[in-house]
């Protein structure tokens, strides 16, 4: 629901940039409204099946998290 990806965004800073990947499309919604409400615009959230939708074109730090 977006907290790791709000941490993630407050230690990159306002100049860096987070992208989280949420499978569902509701926990996708419910973290932008987290982003939204704490100010946070440095995060993109990406939906989908983290192995269909995780771009590696660009260099990423990958971290897995498991609930």
């Amino acid at each position: 629901m977006g907290y790791s990806a709000l941490v993630w965004a407050h230690a990159v800073g306002p100049e860096g940039k987070v992208t989280g990947l949420e499978f569902s499309e509701e926990y996708a919604k419910l973290a932008e409204k987290t982003f939204e409400k704490n100010g946070v615009k440095n995060v993109e959230i990406i939906v989908g099946d983290g192995l269909e939708t995780c771009v590696l074109s660009h260099p990423y730090y990958l971290r897995k998290q498991c609930c």
